[in-house]
């Protein structure tokens, strides 16, 4: 697995962690927040784009 996938697994799992944590109903503004809070530095991912039928 490449260091970006390792990333990324790593990100995935902690975004987890932390959205049990917080009993499922953290957004991801707030699960943003608490990684940061957390020192794990991330970014915000813009919502994806339209889909033109």
């Amino acid at each position: 697995m490449r260091r970006h996938q390792q990333e990324d697994h790593s990100l995935a799992e902690q975004i987890q962690t932390a959205y049990v944590a917080h009993r499922e109903v953290y957004g991801s503004p707030r699960l943003y927040v608490e990684l940061q809070n957390q020192g794990i530095r991330c970014r915000k991912m813009a919502s994806p784009p339209e889909r033109v039928n």
